[in-house]
């Protein structure tokens, strides 16, 4: 396990996805030795030394995970989905566009699921709500502001239960580069949004103003120009609710622009313009290829091997 969870925590550092240490068969994180913070480790350099000092400060052999979301200084987020409360996970997650065939990392989960995922786009924030994850049995998270525990792990001493993570093959970041993964499809975003926004659960920001892009958007006070805490954000979703409409690429650069310039302190224009690229990246029309299959995989990870 040791040169696979050093090989796999290099391959994540080296692309700027910081990897968190988590104790022994369990899913909760490893202090750091000098001041009890989380143990997150952002370098390629060191992960060996990393992996013995956790060993010996836990007495056996740490967990992986990996951070989550822009919150967390990573560009990937993840979609929980839990078969092992929901059989029909898989068939749902598929009619919202998740799909198998897509350039993802899947991973099997300790307890039967999955995680898939995905790149997010630039200053994409869209909060996690247990109660919404909850609320109609679907048994599918998004995990996007947070942690994942990533293979080699083994979660047996949960007291829920769970077992080994394992990469689906083909689809690990030893197969697959960070920036070649798909951002995730629209209609799981939205999906996901209507949930929270139905179950009032959205987590308020020290500034008021409610994460998770819930909230519908309030074209006229983007319009008027908002300030330097949810620029990236507005920004991004004015965008995308461009392209929705239609608008052409070259108009919305216009408008994109306009607004940044309102922003209080104004935005800068490359910073903008990422926004605006990101919400171009969006495929148009997101494959819908079975996923029934993911039942029955065989879940491999000779290639950390």
């Amino acid at each position: 396990m040791a040169n696979a969870w050093i090989k796999t925590a290099a391959i994540l550092t080296e692309h700027s996805i910081p990897v968190l240490v988590l104790a022994p068969g369990l899913k909760r994180p490893v202090p750091r030795p000098q001041d009890k913070s989380w143990w997150v480790w952002d370098s390629p350099d060191g992960c060996d030394i990393v992996y013995e000092a956790a060993r010996r400060i836990t007495g056996g052999a740490p967990n992986l995970a990996m951070l989550l979301g822009w919150e967390k200084n990573s560009y990937i987020g993840a979609v929980d989905l839990d078969v092992h409360h929901n059989p029909r996970a898989v068939d749902q997650a598929r009619e919202l566009g998740v799909n198998s065939k897509d350039s993802v990392w899947v991973s099997r989960t300790g307890r039967g699921g999955f995680h898939v995922y995905y790149q997010l786009p630039h200053g994409f924030d869209c909060k996690r709500s247990t109660a919404a994850a909850a609320g109609d049995g679907s048994a599918i998270d998004l995990l996007v502001n947070g942690y994942a525990v990533i293979a080699p792990s083994d979660t047996s001493r949960e007291s829920q239960g769970g077992g080994p993570y394992q990469w689906v093959a083909g689809h690990s970041p030893f197969e697959i580069a960070p920036l070649d993964l798909r951002y995730p499809p629209d209609a799981l975003l939205d999906w996901w949004r209507q949930r929270v926004a139905s179950i009032g659960s959205t987590t308020p920001r020290s500034d008021g103003v409610p994460t998770g892009g819930a909230h519908a958007l309030d074209v006229d006070r983007v319009l008027a120009g908002v300030g330097e805490g949810e620029r990236n954000e507005t920004l991004f979703r004015y965008a995308s609710s461009l392209r929705a409409r239609g608008v052409r690429r070259s108009e919305a650069e216009a408008l994109v622009r306009q607004v940044a310039g309102r922003c209080t302190p104004p935005m800068p224009e490359h910073e903008a313009l990422a926004c605006l690229e990101s919400a171009w990246k969006y495929p148009d029309k997101p494959a819908q290829a079975p996923m029934a299959s993911w039942a029955g995989v065989q879940s491999d990870d000779s290639a950390l091997i």
